[in-house]
């Protein structure tokens, strides 16, 4: 993980749920691993403005998968769930609870 997405994740709000906070540092790594990622990234920011494009959604998605081993339910493949990687967080604490 590089310096900039420590200060970013860190700088960050904290999620209301802790499993959504537990889940947050392995998206971030995700994330990191398929785009690089300025040091104005945070986990709300939204990931086409840090220019993840339509293609790198579907790496997005399947690295998701992956990473938390598990299959994503067709309902919740929607913009809203992978707008950020906040709102990535919150959905993987709901599909794992």
């Amino acid at each position: 993980m590089n310096g900039q997405l420590t200060l970013a994740a860190a700088a960050s709000p904290q999620p209301a749920n802790p499993s959504a906070d537990a889940a947050l540092g392995r998206i971030m790594t995700v994330l990191a691993g398929l785009k690089p990622l300025s040091a104005k990234f945070n986990p709300t920011a939204y990931l086409a403005d840090a220019g993840f494009s339509s293609i790198d959604m579907v790496k997005v998605m399947l690295a998701i998968e992956a990473e938390f081993d598990l299959m994503i339910p067709q309902p919740d493949i929607t913009p809203e769930n992978f707008g950020s990687a906040r709102s990535i967080a919150d959905m993987m604490a709901r599909l794992t609870a």
